[in-house]
This record gives C-alpha cells, structure tokens and sequence, in this order.
C-alpha cells in the first residue's frame, strides 16, 4: 500500500529552516527557485522536506 504525504506551505518550511536560503541550501537549489514556489512546497520536494523536517506524517508513513 502506498501512503501520500500530506503538502507543506511553504511559509512552514521557511520557518523550519529559517530562511529562504537556508531551505535553498538543503535542497541544492537556488534562493530564486524557492521564492517562486507557491502556497505549497512543489510536489516533487515534498517528500524530501518531510524526511529533512522528521515530521509525525513522515514517521507514520515509514512505519
């Protein structure tokens, strides 16, 4: 059975890590790409910001 993570606002995942940059570098990508994502983390990081976050849906899911 395959489980889908829930989306993250991205406002959530800048407060986590600080700043835009900070999120950037996590992920190797730029500043930019990060200020023109949306409402929401783009669906292919969401995965990748829930393992880096630990969050309880990350943890749920790997159980």
């Amino acid at each position: 059975m395959e489980r889908h993570l829930p989306p993250l606002r991205t406002t959530d995942v800048v407060a986590f890590f600080g700043s835009k940059q900070k999120v950037a570098d996590a992920v190797f990508t730029t500043h930019s790409a990060v200020s023109q994502w949306g409402e929401f983390v783009p669906e292919s990081r969401v995965y990748e910001f829930h393992f880096l976050m630990k969050t309880p849906a990350w943890k749920q899911s790997i159980t």
